[in-house]
């Protein structure tokens, strides 16, 4: 691997924008009824629980089930909305899947 350059820092940031914005056109193409804000909430939890819940996953190999808590934080934030909650724990669960 020493004989293949490092990729840079701004490649990242290209890919990460690229997604974000793949995604905010598939949610309102779609009509999958989550806002826009309801996709950078889905997005945060997601990170947050990545740094902590992976923290703990590459300590002790234990993986938390966090789906549940993140149906109720959809219902909360989107009540009477099942497809926005739906979207919603896609994609926190989506930043959460091992590889």
């Amino acid at each position: 691997m020493m004989a293949y350059k490092a990729v840079p820092g701004w490649w990242f940031g290209c890919v990460l924008l690229l997604s974000f914005v793949i995604a905010m056109t598939l949610l309102y193409t779609g009509h999958t009824t989550l806002p826009w804000w309801g996709f950078v909430v889905a997005m945060l939890i997601g990170y947050v629980f990545l740094i902590f819940l992976g923290a703990i996953m590459a300590i002790s190999g234990v993986q938390w089930l966090v789906q549940p808590i993140v149906q109720m934080i959809g219902g909360y934030i989107q009540p009477g909305n099942p497809v926005a909650n739906m979207y919603f724990s896609l994609y926190v669960r989506h930043h959460l899947i091992p590889t």
